[in-house]
């Protein structure tokens, strides 16, 4: 199936996981986003999006992040969250 797409704005230092995610956006797997699954960070000026040691990962451009390690996200760049798709304002 295809998975929604969904924007928003990026709350930074905020652990991000399906509670929250389930009250901004439509999640079609709900069940597969870990309760703390990920979060935004400000590091040198960049926004960047780190793994807090999901059991479905989080993914860049098909690419599963490593856990606690930040990388680069730019808006407008799209990111996956379990099977759930993503868009950073």
């Amino acid at each position: 199936h295809k998975a929604t797409q969904n924007r928003f704005n990026a709350p930074i230092e905020k652990n991000i996981g399906r509670t929250w995610l389930a009250s901004q956006c439509d999640l079609s797997s709900e069940g597969g986003v870990s309760r703390e699954h990920f979060r935004f960070r400000e590091i040198n000026g960049k926004i960047m999006i780190e793994d807090l040691k999901s059991t479905n990962g989080t993914f860049i451009d098909g690419f599963r992040l490593a856990p606690n390690h930040p990388e680069t996200i730019t808006p407008g760049q799209s990111f996956k969250i379990a099977s759930d798709e993503f868009e950073l304002k």
